[in-house]
């Protein structure tokens, strides 16, 4: 590569660092975190479909611990004022993945989609963020699984006992320090025991122990008290949830009209339908005479379909008490006072009474007092729906293949269905009207499905994995912990970007002056190594020129 090339790619990089503040917006204009939590992403997707264990509904801790390390363990962490050039930048999840740097919230929303895409069910996972001891403000994941859990003990008392009288290098979020970790704290934390807010745990991507992310099996054992272990309780104050998913339209439709939804799903997810013809009431009025019995008034018999109402309407010159009676009730009452059993009753002086039969019979209405009583008006309806449409519903996979394909007739007004994703992709639901002209109603919402205690519980590969990574952890600290200066810590994104940034200009600087031939004065000073201190942070580096 010719040094011009060489010259010109240096000096992009640094146009970039300087112009990115003014050369990119926000990734959304929304300023609720809700709206950030995006787990149909097609790059949240996929990034499940490639860390999670299938079927996602039967490995639940699992795919959250998989999750868990996949996001701390590839998402560096890098302040909004580095990498955007503003204060605060939500980023989302695609774009967390395409740059693989984010800050706090950028990794919790992240964390939250990918959990959800792993099918935790949306009311058991949320965002959470709140100030920390330290007097930063943070965010975090918390999760709500079956209590208590079991299997963990023996792998987290000896993660523990590894850190005993240490003093190791933290960091959460953009707080990086050292701590000794005590024998006291540590027999606290056993004590303690698990620290949960009505049942959420935390989980933290950002925080680390010598640049390795939490054991997993910290959070779901002690819960908050790991932040206390740390030295950097945190305080929840809000939390964020992604939206439910919810598809709705009101239309109307005359014949031939349609309405339509592409929905997104994941390997089975569940979703419920109901389609209504609205403004379908129809009443007709019943021309029953009355009959004057012992202090009270009959009305009937009244024919009613299965599905109807009668209704009955009075105004009266004092209270009376109004009964309507199915024919079996009225077979079993001998015409005299209450009767036995009926199926709705109200005493007033004016108003209505209602009953919707639940199969086809003959209805009567009873009015009755103990004194005579005079009635200035009354009404008796048939009440029910019908409407003219007839409405086909078609249901089809991401193929365009037709899974499912039913009929709303005209009598049925109302009807539901539902439909299970057999693989990920876009969904097509149709709403078709083959009959006459008609406003209507449809809805569809995601069904979740609870959490169980049988399936939420840890399994033999997630214990063995959380001794594998202890035993990683095991390693780290008999590398870092004989060391003098563990608050340098490379991980640091601001110490990476000025460091980087300092030696490129100064290779570029050298290249130009190589170039016009005014090295030469130079060679007298250079004819050793010239060390630099440079102070980055508070931070001692050493850069050799040579």
């Amino acid at each position: 590569m010719s040094k011009k090339v060489i010259l010109g790619l240096m000096l992009s990089d640094i146009l970039l660092i300087a112009f990115i503040p003014y050369t990119l917006a926000h990734d959304l204009s929304s300023y609720n975190l809700s709206d950030y939590v995006t787990p149909y992403d097609n790059e949240v997707i996929k990034l499940a479909e490639t860390i999670g264990l299938n079927p996602f509904l039967s490995y639940p801790l699992d795919n959250t611990g998989n999750a868990y390390y996949w996001v701390s363990e590839n998402i560096r962490y890098m302040q909004d004022e580095q990498r955007w050039g503003a204060r605060d930048y939500w980023q989302l999840p695609s774009t967390t993945i395409r740059l693989g740097t984010g800050d706090c919230e950028d990794q919790a929303i992240l964390l939250t989609s990918l959990l959800r895409a792993l099918k935790l069910p949306r009311e058991n996972v949320r965002l959470v963020i709140g100030p920390t001891e330290r007097g930063t403000y943070h965010a975090w994941v918390e999760i709500e699984i079956p209590l208590p859990i079991y299997g963990l003990e023996t792998v987290t008392t000896h993660a523990l006992e590894l850190l005993e009288n240490k003093k190791v290098a933290i960091s959460i979020g953009e707080v990086s320090y050292n701590k000794s970790i005590t024998s006291a704290a540590i027999a606290e934390m056993k004590t303690r025991g698990l620290s949960h807010r009505g049942g959420w745990i935390p989980l933290d991507t950002t925080a680390k122990l010598f640049g390795l992310p939490i054991p997993f099996s910290w959070w779901l054992t002690y819960g908050y008290n790991v932040y206390t272990l740390l030295g950097c309780r945190v305080t929840p104050e809000q939390t964020f949830q992604d939206k439910a998913r919810i598809w709705e339209e009101n239309k109307e439709l005359g014949t031939g009209g349609s309405i339509s939804f592409e929905i997104p799903c994941l390997s089975g997810d569940h979703i419920l339908g109901v389609a209504k013809a609205r403004d379908a009431w129809k009443e007709q009025i019943l021309n029953v005479q009355p009959v004057s019995g012992w202090y009270n008034i009959r009305f009937g018999p009244c024919s009613i379909g299965a599905g109807e109402t009668i209704r009955f309407e009075w105004a009266a010159d004092r209270s009376v008490s109004v009964y309507i009676l199915n024919q079996a009730d009225w077979s079993n009452w001998v015409g005299i006072g209450t009767p036995p059993s009926r199926r709705n009753e109200k005493m007033a002086q004016e108003g209505f009474l209602e009953y919707t039969a639940k199969y086809s019979d003959n209805f009567y209405v009873v009015v009755c007092h103990w004194q005579s009583f005079v009635i200035y008006t009354y009404t008796i309806k048939r009440v029910w729906q019908e409407t003219g449409c007839n409405i086909q519903v078609s249901i089809s996979d991401p193929q365009g293949i037709s899974i499912t394909s039913i009929f709303i007739t005209q009598r049925e007004v109302e009807k539901r269905f539902d439909f299970t994703a057999a693989k990920s992709g876009v969904y097509k639901v149709v709403l078709k009207n083959v009959g006459e002209f008609a406003p209507i109603y449809v809805r569809l919402e995601e069904f979740s499905t609870s959490l169980s205690p049988e399936i939420a519980g840890i399994s033999e590969n997630l214990a063995l994995a959380e001794q594998e990574y202890v035993d990683k952890i095991a390693r780290s600290v008999e590398e870092n912990t004989g060391s003098d200066d563990l608050g340098f810590i490379w991980g640091s994104p601001l110490t990476i970007m000025i460091f980087s940034t300092s030696v490129i200009i100064v290779l570029a600087i050298l290249l130009i002056l190589k170039k016009r031939n005014k090295l030469g004065f130079l060679k007298n000073r250079l004819h050793n190594a010239i060390k630099t201190k440079l102070r980055v942070n508070g931070e001692s580096m050493c850069c050799v020129l040579l």
